[in-house]
């Protein structure tokens, strides 16, 4: 049984490869098995998906002047990629990076329904 999980868990991580350069010393393990994505990929996925339920739940809109989160979180990712930065410090600009672009996007998503639904 272990061996087929590790047989499915194989060729879900070639096909993440896509997605994600998954280098080893940039990804978090778990038990000693390397995580699908690397840290700041996690991250992405983690705010982005976060965001989204936290929007459709607890947020009307996402306020437009909140927008300039979004920037510093893409010039403070662009800005790591000169400096050595830990997973951790990977990981939490992947979350602002994701849940910024989460939450611009369900705002823009809310818009473009309301506009159907009376279109």
């Amino acid at each position: 049984m272990v061996g087929t999980l590790m047989g499915i868990y194989g060729k879900i991580f070639k096909l993440m490869s896509v997605f994600c350069h998954q280098r080893p010393d940039r990804s978090f393990y778990f038990f000693h098995v390397q995580f699908l994505l690397c840290a700041r990929c996690t991250g992405l996925v983690v705010g982005f998906f976060v965001s989204i339920i936290i929007h459709h739940f607890l947020l009307k809109s996402w306020p437009k002047m909140y927008s300039f989160f979004f920037l510093i979180s893409v010039l403070l990712n662009g800005l790591s990629l000169f400096i050595e930065t830990s997973n951790l410090e990977r990981f939490i600009l992947g979350i602002l990076l994701g849940s910024s672009t989460g939450f611009l996007m369900s705002d823009h998503i809310k818009i473009i329904k309301k506009e159907l639904k009376y279109a």
